[in-house]
């Protein structure tokens, strides 16, 4: 388990940076019975030339967010957080890359207390690791059943944060479902488009 955590924690200084989405050049020049077919493709994968070690990064990025965020969270928990890194890498206001999405300065606290901890070697931390894994490539993949809960979700914490945290978010985001320790948030009625 070392051997593989130690080198997803390599990936920090190896994090691509921001690049243009590749979601619009998909859908230039198609016909128009594939528009929908390239828009989900360019939605459901990661928006970037897909090398098997670009894909290896992000899974590995994700599957450290979740570790990091979630580890011993119920499952629906590590969903959540999955989905929340991985709707903020389909977002414009966010960077268009899942390692981008997580090392981004101030996102998930983990980040900037420990960015380099490893999981302790018990079997209950490396249990926690494999999960962790097992959800970040279903979600990264679009393989979990329940992804259509998690849609819009973009903001979740700790519900042990202070207070002041909380309202600030309320004033733009709504509370949208608790799983163990985390609520989880999704923007206000007026802030959606579509």
């Amino acid at each position: 388990m070392n051997k593989i955590f130690g080198q997803a924690s390599g990936i920090i200084s190896q994090c691509p940076q921001r690049r243009p989405r590749a979601a619009n050049a998909v859908v230039r020049g198609l016909v128009p019975g594939l528009v929908v077919f390239a828009l989900a493709l360019a939605t459901a994968a990661p928006a970037r030339a897909g090398s098997k070690l670009d894909i290896a990064k992000e899974l590995d990025c994700l599957a450290v967010n979740i570790y990091w965020e979630a580890a011993f969270e119920p499952d629906a928990g590590k969903f959540g957080v999955a989905h929340t890194t991985v709707n903020r890498r389909n977002d414009p206001r966010w960077p268009d890359t899942i390692c981008g999405v997580v090392f981004e300065p101030k996102a998930f606290s983990w980040t900037v207390t420990h960015p380099k901890r490893r999981p302790c070697k018990s079997d209950k931390c490396q249990t926690a690791w494999e999960q962790s894994r097992i959800v970040a490539n279903k979600v990264y993949y679009g393989l979990d059943k329940g992804r259509d809960l998690w849609r819009g979700v973009t903001y979740y914490h700790a519900d042990y944060v202070h207070k002041k945290v909380q309202k600030a978010w309320q004033r733009r985001l709504v509370e949208y479902l608790q799983v163990g320790r985390h609520i989880f948030y999704r923007p206000s009625y007026k802030d959606i488009k579509g």
